[in-house]
């Protein structure tokens, strides 16, 4: 998808570090295998994030095995050996970046680049295509769902809440899914509404930081921005919802001071990641997490966090 949700690499332990690098390395070969070599450039923390999450409840140990790797080919380093995981993870990759390159040149942005990758990836996508029908056909309705809502957009409205439920329930979608094949038991957990609610929350927040991310450069050219088009409270659940009007009088008050080229919906967007985070985070804690706690705990607690504050100070993210 983006790469916004990642790691906050300083705070893990080398060891757990390796391990994501494993898993990692894993997605991209997989991709390679699956969907050839230009599928490669699809490799991303989000579908990184995505394969842990579904290796957390599957009922076998992740495998790594020493292996190559392209860019550094003189050194061998552990590996994800090919799983259901890493299948779904792939096949999402590709699917994702066909769509993202799609809403490019629809949105008439970097048109020469998104040409290009649709013709160099033409064939992967078309497998990825054949390979899973169903998370095609949800995500093309999903995008093509929020692009009308954009479209639509009127001043003063809530489209933004729309969009970003819309994402999180495909996101919720693509985790069912690949739960069916990595961890097929946890469709009949009790639990697993949480774990779905997590994954549309989750949705929900990519949905916004993009466009955090992206408000400077679509109110300088006229485009739509969902954070002019976002009511906060109502995104929320009981405790946050009550606690965002007075977090937004106080955070308002600072805005000028600590982002002084931000103005007030993208405080309230801030705000309302932050909200979101601690969401997430209150649905993670307690299901039944087997393995890769410390990586989901991190990314949850520490890399969303980190990600909004680089975004709003207008860091560029650096890779890990």
């Amino acid at each position: 998808m983006f790469g916004y949700v990642r790691p906050e690499k300083p705070e893990l332990r080398m060891r757990s570090f390796s391990h994501y690098r494993a898993v990692y390395c894993g997605l991209c070969m997989e991709l390679k295998r699956g969907y050839g070599q230009f599928s490669r450039l699809t490799t991303g923390y989000d579908m990184t994030f995505f394969t842990l999450l579904l290796e957390a409840f599957a009922d076998g140990d992740p495998i790594h095995e020493p292996g190559i790797c392209i860019l550094n080919p003189v050194r061998r380093k552990p590996i994800g050996r090919s799983s259901a995981a890493l299948e779904e993870a792939a096949v999402l990759s590709v699917l994702f970046a066909a769509a993202k390159l799609g809403d490019n040149l629809h949105d008439r942005e970097d048109l020469w680049r998104s040409r290009l990758g649709l013709l160099v990836g033409r064939r992967a996508i078309r497998r990825a295509r054949r390979r899973s029908p169903q998370l095609d056909r949800a995500i093309r309705e999903a995008l093509e769902a929020m692009t009308t809502l954009e479209q639509q957009a009127k001043p003063g409205d809530a489209t933004a809440n729309q969009a970003a439920a819309a994402f999180g329930s495909l996101l919720a979608f693509c985790l069912r899914h690949g739960l069916g094949s990595a961890a097929p038991a946890v469709l009949e957990a009790p639990w697993l509404t949480g774990l779905e609610r997590f994954m549309e929350l989750l949705g929900a927040w990519v949905y916004l930081i993009d466009a955090l991310d992206d408000r400077a450069d679509d109110l300088a050219a006229g485009r739509y921005n969902a954070l002019d088009h976002l009511d906060p409270e109502s995104l929320h659940a009981p405790p946050e919802r009550s606690r965002f009007p007075a977090l937004f009088q106080e955070y308002r008050g600072l805005g000028a001071e600590r982002w002084p080229r931000r103005d007030a919906a993208a405080v309230a967007g801030y705000l309302t990641l932050a909200a979101l985070e601690t969401e997430m985070d209150r649905l993670l804690a307690p299901l039944p997490i087997r393995r890769h706690g410390e990586l989901l705990a991190n990314t949850v607690q520490l890399g969303l966090g980190s990600v909004r504050e680089r975004v709003m100070a207008d860091q560029r993210l650096e890779r890990l």
